[in-house]
């Protein structure tokens, strides 16, 4: 006796996300990622890291964006990362 299949469709394994409709068109995020230039960080913390030891680093762009956006909204860690989806 065969196992009858099932008519039921398969959600999707992967979800697709557009991030440019994920913040919104006029957002400050948008106006603040055009002004300015966060890629000098790395310059900046360039001596303060070896190739050669330890772990890797977490990313310091990264760092100086989230703590940006704690101080600019007011959030606590804890809210900060609840938005950082968007």
């Amino acid at each position: 006796m065969k196992a009858s299949k099932s008519s039921t469709i398969q959600p999707q394994l992967f979800q697709f996300i557009d991030m440019d409709e994920l913040v919104p068109k006029k957002h400050i995020l948008r106006q603040l990622n055009e002004a300015i230039d966060f890629s000098m960080v790395y310059d900046w913390v360039a001596p303060l890291y070896t190739e050669s030891t330890g772990r890797p680093a977490a990313d310091p762009e990264r760092i100086v964006r989230l703590t940006l956006l704690s101080y600019l909204f007011n959030h606590s860690e804890r809210e900060l990362y609840q938005l950082l989806p968007m």
